[in-house]
């Protein structure tokens, strides 16, 4: 395998590796909130996938066509999306069970309509 290609392999995979932490980034409970900049979660995005993208074992990448392309970082997108709507969905589940709790056992009486 030649210089260049080792590269752009290398790169087809921290960008795949950045597709998917990206995704989840926009959606995970406490960073994917609109207190954090757009900014700031893309930073972390691209330092938490340079960091682990060493860690994935992508090996020879060999792509027939652009369509492929689309495909594979479609699909990290997509598992990043749904990863990140987990945790959401998880969360919100806990804050209303959570409120419920607090509701019957009369804790939060006080913000009650009289």
């Amino acid at each position: 395998m030649s210089l260049p290609a080792y590269l752009s392999g290398e790169f087809l995979a921290a960008a795949l590796v950045f597709a998917r932490i990206g995704a989840i980034c926009m959606f995970i409970p406490a960073f994917g909130e609109q207190i954090f900049p757009v900014r700031h979660r893309l930073a972390m995005a691209l330092v938490l996938a340079l960091a682990l993208t060493p860690l994935v074992s992508a090996g020879p990448l060999e792509l027939a066509s652009t369509g492929s392309l689309v495909a594979l970082i479609a699909i990290e997108v997509t598992l990043g999306l749904w990863i990140g709507m987990c945790g959401r969905i998880l969360l919100n589940g806990l804050q209303f069970v959570g409120y419920q709790v607090g509701l019957i056992a009369g804790l939060s009486n006080a913000f009650a309509p009289q």
